[in-house]
């Protein structure tokens, strides 16, 4: 028994995780393929069955991961966003929730012949979106203007408050709540959330910025305040949890007493992990045999919830906001369903059984909704974004972090082949000529503007060649933050700092750049020689040996650094070489 449960947790971690990557591989959203690793974990292999791993801690466990989940989300929610659009966003997730729960009810009472309140019931619990879904959505879609800001807000926010409404209907659906006594604890369990949340999130920042928390805890606790204030307002009120998750990270994102950025990386770490053991766990739990009973049928209605309830939720939720009809139809367009509504229907499956209800359906249904919804969404979300002209054009930028008079050379010669490039330095020699697609940040590193910044300028990798290790160091950490570790590039200062090739300070220094016996001193050594720097068609001039290859630029226009070791451009491309 113990093996078994042994190999189902290890399933569980290598299933989850595994997904993920692969989904990072393909460039598809994790769910989707967390969704199919979830059922091959558990109906198909056997190798996961939760109800034997965690027994009666499964729906806890669920409940407190998704009220973590949102605590991320909550994180990175910040209200400049939320001012590009805020009656959008309102109504979105009160009107657009009551339309897509009417729309939806019709069509479950017509397509499945449930009852009123069963069709109400299943309706409500696929009102929500949700951040797990729809953030990495917006990070291949990449839309211009408000149309990202007001996905992320409405598929944060909704999250509770489609959640809540579902264990309203629920409660009446059972004989627990009238009509009036739903709405009611609606009011209660909204303000209990919001309540508790916003107390954790002052307790927490004024025990940040009077130094009562050692840094190297501040993340534990940020997470034990996390848990307990979602165990404290679910004891108060049923369900308030997640509106105090919630609230606590939007509080202690956007505050400005205390750092929490270092919080918000920590939550984005944890969070993969989280969601992984989520989607294996309530995956395991479908029954294939059911799926397929109402696949057809749940095909249609998930059509009717993408086709009908969402054009007609925005078109309502839009009205009057200025938005275009390009960013009106993506808007539209994009509606997937995520976690939350996976476990909703998991928890309501076991309380209606409890309850002597007929639920074989409930969760087929709602599982098979969540498939269709991401799958379009996911195959669509950048094609779409394209079509309608909302999308920012791929990063294609290179940020060089440095002022010596190399790195601007550098940074000119990208420039003739019409690179964007951004140099982060607040000592730029002022007389020296740059090129219009050459931009200087000169403002602090650790400043979001600096973010915004890579953002704007479509930045894709980065190059660190600072002159003072410390600055070198922490510039590479703040860009892997934006870029990812394989995208940030760094250049030692000297040829004895290959020998140094492990702990924190090989991970500050980032991939090495260009070839191996490439330092700061040979680069500046080279031009002060009057080595020159010139493109190349790959075609024509293969790479000398004697030649330092820098950059390449793929036949498709993508610029990528050139590391050790990394052979000869292909046909077709170009090359930067000294």
């Amino acid at each position: 028994m113990e093996s078994h449960a042994m190999i189902g947790l290890t399933s569980i971690v290598a299933f989850g995780v595994g997904a993920q990557w692969l989904a990072a591989q393909l460039r598809v959203p994790p769910i989707l393929l967390l969704l199919a690793a979830g059922v091959i974990a558990g109906p198909v292999s056997g190798l996961v069955v939760p109800d034997e791993l965690l027994g009666d801690l499964t729906f806890p466990f669920v409940s407190l991961a998704v009220g973590l989940l949102l605590f991320e989300g909550g994180l990175s929610l910040h209200l400049d966003g939320f001012h590009a659009a805020p009656s959008t966003v309102i109504r979105l997730v009160t009107v657009g929730v009551v339309v897509t729960w009417l729309i939806g009810a019709a069509a479950a009472a017509v397509l499945f012949g449930f009852s009123v309140e069963m069709s109400l019931l299943v309706s409500s619990v696929l009102v929500v979106s949700g951040p797990t879904v729809v953030i990495p959505l917006l990070r291949q879609a990449r839309p211009t203007g408000p149309v990202g800001q007001i996905l992320r807000w409405e598929g944060i926010v909704i999250d509770p408050i489609g959640a809540t409404l579902a264990v309203l209907v629920l409660n009446v659906v059972i004989g627990e709540e009238t009509g009036m006594e739903a709405f009611k604890s609606l009011l209660l369990t909204t303000s209990t959330g919001i309540f508790v949340g916003v107390a954790a999130a002052l307790t927490l920042t004024g025990a940040i910025s009077t130094f009562r928390i050692p840094d190297h805890l501040q993340n534990p606790v940020a997470l034990l305040f996390a848990v307990a204030s979602f165990t404290l307002a679910d004891q108060l009120q049923g369900e308030a949890g997640l509106f105090a998750t919630t609230t606590l990270g939007l509080v202690l994102g956007n505050q400005r007493v205390a750092p929490a950025s270092h919080i918000a990386l920590f939550q984005e770490e944890i969070g993969p992990l989280l969601l992984s053991t989520l989607f294996i766990v309530l995956g395991a739990h479908v029954d294939l045999g059911q799926v397929a009973n109402v696949a057809l049928p749940a095909l249609v209605f998930s059509l009717v919830l993408l086709l009908i309830a969402r054009p007609v939720a925005v078109w309502l939720a839009t009205i009057g906001s200025g938005l275009t009809r390009p960013q009106w139809l993506y808007l539209a367009s994009i509606a997937p369903r995520g976690i939350v509504a996976a476990s909703v229907a998991s928890l309501f499956a076991l309380r209606l059984e409890q309850a002597g209800r007929d639920v074989d359906q409930l969760v087929p249904i709602v599982f098979t909704v969540i498939f269709v919804t991401v799958l379009v969404a996911s195959l669509g979300a950048m094609p779409l974004a394209r079509r309608f002209g909302v999308a920012k054009p791929r990063p294609n930028g290179i940020v060089l972090v440095g002022s010596q008079s190399w790195v601007l050379d550098i940074a000119r010669a990208l420039a003739e082949m019409d690179v964007m490039v951004l140099i982060a330095s607040a000592e730029i020699d002022q007389d020296y000529p740059l090129p219009s697609n050459v931009e200087v940040f000169a403002g602090r590193l650790s400043s979001d503007e600096f973010f915004d910044r890579l953002d704007e300028c479509g930045i894709s990798q980065a190059v660190v060649a600072s002159a003072n290790p410390e600055r070198s160091a922490y510039a590479v950490n703040r860009l892997v933050e934006a870029l990812g570790r394989q995208q940030v590039f760094s250049i030692p200062r000297v040829e004895e700092e290959r020998a140094s090739r492990r702990g924190a300070e090989h991970r500050a220094r980032g991939r090495r750049a260009f070839a191996l016996h490439a330092t700061q001193s040979t680069l500046h050594d080279r031009l002060a020689d009057g080595a020159p720097l010139e493109w190349h068609d790959a075609d024509k001039v293969p790479p000398d040996p004697e030649h330092l290859v820098l950059f390449v630029i793929d036949t498709a226009g993508h610029i990528s650094v050139s590391p050790p070791n990394d052979g000869e451009p292909t046909v077709g491309s170009c090359y930067l070489s000294l």
